[in-house]
C-alpha cells in the first residue's frame, strides 16, 4: 500500500499541483542525502539493514550491494523501492518490488546475491541468466572480514532523469574479533580449533561435516564468536584423513571428545552436525551417552547409511565400532544408478525414504541418548526427507518414553540447508556435490532457506548455552 500511495502522490504532484510539487522538490533537496548501513560491522547471520534519506517522496530507489569473495568473484544483489512521503527507504521495513529479491527482507541484499559483479547486475538478476559453471556460493575465509558496498541510486526531482547516488559500507564476518583459529594435528586427529575470546572456561562443541567431508569452519567460527570452544573435526576428504566416507572408526570421534574434554576442563561435550553429520551426532550420542551434554542434529537421518559417494563405497559401511561395521541401510538405487555424476533429475528422496520409513535396518538407537536433542529439518528438503526422519526419531523416543529430551524444529518451505550457516542462498537449488561431483537439488526457496539459516543457528546457540552449562554444572555438583 505504501508504494501505491507514493506513486499516486507523485502523479498528483506532476499533473495537478505544480507549485506544490516544486515546494516538495526543494524541501526534499534540503534533506541531507545519507545512506546508513546499520550496523557498520556485524557477524554474518546477525541482523542488519540499509537506510536512505533524501530521496524524492514516492520516487524510485535502487540499492545495489557488492562484495568480492576469496576466489575473486564479485557478488551483487539489487533491490528497488519507492521512497516514503518523507523521502526515506529502510530495507528492513520497505518492500523491494523488483531486483534479485522482492518483498520486505532486511537480508535480501545479501542472500539474493549473484556472481555477476556491479556491472552485470543491471542485465542479470536471476539464476537463469548465469553462465554455465558459475559458482553456487561465495568462497569466504572465516577469519577475514568481508567488505560489502551498498550503492543507492534515486530520484531527486520530479523529472525521473534527475537522479543522485550515494554509497555506504559494511563489514561482515564469521569470526568475531578476538576469536583464535588453530590447526589441530594431534595424533591422528585433524581439524581446526576456534577459541572464543575472553577469559574463563568455554563450553566445548564438536562440529562434524556431512557427505562432503573436509571441515565445517563456518559453524565452528560462529559458535566460537558466541562464546564456545569449537572443534571443526575432519574425518575424511582432508589432508591426513581418508578420501571417502567409508569405514571411519567411531573411536576417532571419541578421541576428539577426549581432546575437547581435556582442553576445556569440561566433562560433557556438545555435538553439532548436519546431513550425514546429523546422522553421525545422533549415532555418537547413542554410542557414548555419558560423554555428551547436548546434541544439535541438522537435517539428519534416523538410520545409518553406507559409505559415500563412490560406486565402490555404497556397499561398504560408513562407520565401524571396535573394528566391526555399524549396521546400515541400503540405498534405493535402481540398476545402473550411482552417486557419481548423477543428474539432478534423480529423485534423491527415493534413495532414502523406504529405509527411513521402515526404520529397522540400521536404525539409530536414539533412545540410548541421555542428552537433550535439538533436531532442525526442512519440509522441502529435496536431497533426503529430513522432515520425515526427524519425525521418526521423535516417534522412537515417544515409544521409549523419552520424548521430553527432544526439541524438534521443522521449517516449512525450507530445503536441505535448514541447519547450515549459509549466507547466499540464491543458487542453492542446483549444486554440485563436492565428492560425488553430482548435480543435486537441495530444495526450498532462497528466501525461506535464508531465513532458516539465521533462525536455525540462533536456536543452536541458545540450545548449547542452556544445556551444556546445565550438564557440566550438574556434573561438577555430583563430584
Amino acid at each position: 500500500m505504501k508504494g501505491r500511495v507514493s506513486i499516486d502522490l507523485r502523479r498528483m504532484l506532476r499533473i495537478s499541483h505544480p507549485l506544490l510539487a516544486m515546494a516538495i522538490f526543494f524541501a526534499s533537496a534540503a534533506i541531507a542525502q545519507t545512506l546508513s548501513v546499520v550496523p557498520e560491522e556485524r557477524l554474518f547471520l546477525e541482523p542488519g539493514h540499509v537506510e536512505l534519506a533524501g530521496a524524492l517522496p514516492g520516487g524510485g530507489v535502487t540499492i545495489d550491494s557488492v562484495f568480492v569473495d576469496e576466489a575473486g568473484h564479485s557478488w551483487a544483489a539489487r533491490g528497488t523501492y519507492f521512497a516514503s512521503p518523507e523521502g526515506r527507504v529502510n530495507t528492513g521495513e520497505d518492500a523491494s518490488v523488483t531486483g534479485t529479491y522482492t518483498g520486505v527482507d532486511a537480508r535480501g541484499l545479501i542472500w539474493s546475491a549473484l556472481p555477476v559483479g556491479s556491472e552485470g547486475i543491471e542485465k542479470c538478476q536471476s539464476a537463469e541468466c548465469l553462465p554455465a559453471g558459475a559458482p553456487s556460493m561465495p568462497a569466504i575465509d572465516v577469519m577475514k572480514p568481508v567488505s560489502i558496498t551498498y550503492t543507492a541510486t534515486y530520484q531527486r526531482g520530479i523529472d525521473s532523469t534527475t537522479t543522485a547516488t550515494t554509497t555506504g559500507k559494511q563489514t561482515a564476518r564469521f569470526a568475531a574479533p578476538g576469536v583464535i583459529r588453530e590447526e589441530l594435528r594431534g595424533g591422528d586427529l585433524r581439524g581446526v580449533v576456534f577459541r572464543a575470546p575472553g577469559p574463563g572456561p568455554k563450553q566445548p562443541v564438536l562440529v562434524v561435516t556431512g557427505s562432503g567431508g573436509g571441515v565445517n569452519e563456518r559453524t565452528a567460527a560462529l559458535l566460537a564468536s558466541h562464546g564456545f570452544l569449537a572443534l571443526a573435526l575432519a574425518h575424511f576428504n582432508y589432508d591426513g584423513r581418508p578420501d571417502a566416507l567409508r569405514e571411519i572408526p567411531l573411536e576417532y570421534f571419541h578421541g576428539a571428545m577426549d581432546w575437547l574434554q581435556a582442553e576445556s576442563g569440561m566433562e560433557k561435550i556438545g555435538l553439532s552436525g548436519g546431513s550425514r553429520g546429523g546422522e553421525l551426532v545422533l549415532l555418537l550420542g547413542a554410542t557414548w551417552p555419558e560423554r555428551v551434554g547436548a546434541i544439535v542434529a541438522g537435517v539428519p537421518s534416523n538410520v545409518v547409511w553406507g559409505g559415500c559417494c563412490g560406486a565402490d563405497d555404497v556397499a561398504r559401511p560408513a562407520w565401524t565400532l571396535e573394528g566391526k561395521p555399524v549396521p546400515f541401510a541400503s540405498y534405493g538405487f535402481e540398476e545402473g544408478e550411482s552417486f557419481e555424476g548423477a543428474s539432478r533429475d534423480i529423485d534423491w528422496r527415493r534413495l532414502y525414504l523406504p529405509a527411513m520409513l521402515e526404520a529397522t535396518t540400521g536404525a539409530i538407537p536414539v533412545e540410548r541418548i541421555t542428552a537433550p536433542i535439538l533436531i532442525i529439518s526442512g519440509q522441502a528438503d529435496a536431497l533426503w526427507p529430513s522432515s520425515i526422519a526427524s519425525y521418526k526419531v521423535e516417534q522412537r523416543l515417544v515409544e521409549a518414553g523419552k520424548s521430553g529430551r527432544l526439541k524438534r524444529i521443522d521449517f516449512p518451505g525450507v530445503g536441505h540447508f535448514a541447519a547450515f550457516p549459509v549466507i547466499v542462498t540464491s543458487l542453492l537449488g542446483d549444486m554440485t556435490h563436492d565428492v560425488a561431483e553430482a548435480s543435486i537439488s537441495m530444495g526450498g526457496t532462497p528466501q525461506m532457506n535464508a531465513s532458516a539459516a539465521v533462525s536455525g543457528f540462533k536456536e543452536q546457540v541458545a540450545f548449547f548455552r542452556q544445556n551444556l552449562r546445565t550438564a557440566n554444572e550438574q556434573r561438577n555438583e555430583l563430584e
